[in-house]
């Protein structure tokens, strides 16, 4: 059994998330306490896959509990998608036409959000990083991924 949930994701292809570390059951009980006396809260860990083959894993840690403010996973795993795409390619002439078609596919869903942040950030006179975080906190609010969210207010910028 794997004491590390990175080792895990890596190695399987899984989505690692321990929500908070000051409770945890048994599997991660060490890992966790390491992680809480560094001063860490919790973790998701996305596997950096492509053609669904495994190639490592991608850990994302936040210092208090993950369900505390709005975070996406989806946003976390196009992060891992696009660290795995950049593995792959030995060089930009060697790209095959799949590695191709995944990066622009991943790197089409981020355009949404940062036009949305653009238009919340213009419309309500915001910092972009402030922007982020409302379009993450009222996808969570609606029950949609921040990508879908995004993708309404660049529509319609009421939406927002």
């Amino acid at each position: 059994m794997h004491r590390n949930p990175v080792v895990l994701s890596a190695l399987t292809g899984s989505v690692v998330m321990i929500d908070d570390f000051e409770i945890v059951g048994p599997r991660w009980h060490a890992f966790a306490q390491a992680a809480a006396r560094s001063g860490l809260g919790a973790c998701r860990v996305f596997p950096l896959r492509l053609t669904e083959r495994p190639l490592g894993a991608l850990a994302v840690f936040t210092t208090d509990p993950w369900n505390s403010r709005p975070r996406d996973n989806a946003f976390g795993q196009s992060l891992a998608d696009l660290a795995a795409i950049a593995l792959w390619m030995p060089d930009v002439d060697g790209r095959s036409e799949a590695e191709t078609v995944a990066a622009q596919h991943v790197l089409a869903s981020c355009a949404p959000i940062e036009q949305a942040c653009g238009v919340i950030a213009e419309l309500d006179q915001v910092d972009i990083y402030s922007a982020m975080k409302a379009l993450a906190a009222r996808a969570q609010a609606r029950g949609m991924t921040v990508a879908r969210n995004a993708e309404h207010v660049v529509e319609d910028p009421e939406f927002r």
